[in-house]
């Protein structure tokens, strides 16, 4: 990996500060009122929604099914404490499964270039090379969905390597995540960079409320 971790993966997030502390325990009491599947029906109603209002841009839709993703792979971050290695690793396969799932590209296609990529990588400054070398690889013999699968990989390691180094919460380094894919949608699609920030802040605004 492009960090030194021990084979158990034990690095945490950065510790909380006061008032940070007292938001996370505020919500961490209510949501033990809920069950999982309450916490996540909700999620899912508030992506339904975003989508149905933001349905005639495709990348509007992509990247709320990615918002609806990433918030049940942080929240049960957070309920369940995990390691910064771990998070990361959940973050790659669900975006396996999205990545399937839009395309049609069977799950172990992009399961074998995660193998490819961690063969190669074993720190940050080589992540870039790494990346380079697997387009290299894939770009004639996979569709372009491998060549962007291959990207993500790459800006996920660096983010996590960051919330290591820098001694991120997982707060930040979820935003960091999602600024991550609205830039790269917004590179890629005719859907501008607004749009996408104001479906972020909808999203987690509708979610703040249903709770």
């Amino acid at each position: 990996m492009m960090y030194q971790k021990n084979k158990k993966g034990t690095t945490p997030f950065k510790s909380i500060n006061q008032r940070e502390k007292f938001d996370v325990t505020f919500e961490q009491r209510y949501r033990a009122m809920l069950s999982d599947a309450e916490r996540m029906e909700r999620i899912e109603l508030v992506s339904a929604r975003l989508s149905e209002k933001y349905g005639s841009y495709e990348a509007a839709k992509l990247f709320v099914d990615y918002l609806r993703a990433t918030d049940e792979i942080f929240a049960r971050a957070q309920d369940e404490d995990w390691t910064v290695e771990l998070t990361e690793q959940k973050m790659i396969e669900g975006e396996i499964l999205l990545m399937s799932r839009h395309s049609g590209i069977d799950e172990q296609v992009f399961y074998k270039i995660y193998d490819d990529f961690q063969a190669l990588d074993d720190s940050a400054r080589k992540v870039q090379i790494a990346a380079k070398l697997l387009i290299e690889k894939y770009e004639e013999k996979c569709f372009e969905e491998c060549i962007q699968f291959i990207n993500y990989i790459k800006d996920y390691l660096l983010i996590f390597s960051e919330a290591i180094s820098n001694h991120l919460t997982l707060d930040e380094t979820k935003e960091k995540i999602i600024k991550m894919r609205m830039r790269v949608l917004a590179e890629n699609s005719d859907t501008p960079v607004h749009i996408l920030e104001s479906i972020y802040r909808e999203f987690d605004e509708l979610l703040r409320q249903s709770m």
